[in-house]
């Protein structure tokens, strides 16, 4: 099916989102769950922030 960050970034919305998601999951670090938590939440600052270096790309290429 398809994704909600899909229809977002059809939705010209993309790369705002991204940033978002890893402010958010930044700010979370250390202060949600155990250290496996603290570990999800790194990893998911790296995958944001690689989908906001491709939407950024994206958005940029000519």
């Amino acid at each position: 099916g398809l994704q909600s960050s899909e229809v977002i970034v059809d939705r010209g919305h993309g790369l705002g989102f991204f940033l978002g998601n890893v402010d958010k999951y930044n700010a979370r670090y250390g202060k949600k769950g155990d250290v496996k938590d603290h570990r999800k939440d790194l990893m998911k600052v790296l995958h944001y922030a690689l989908l906001a270096l491709y939407e950024h790309d994206r958005i940029n290429s000519n």
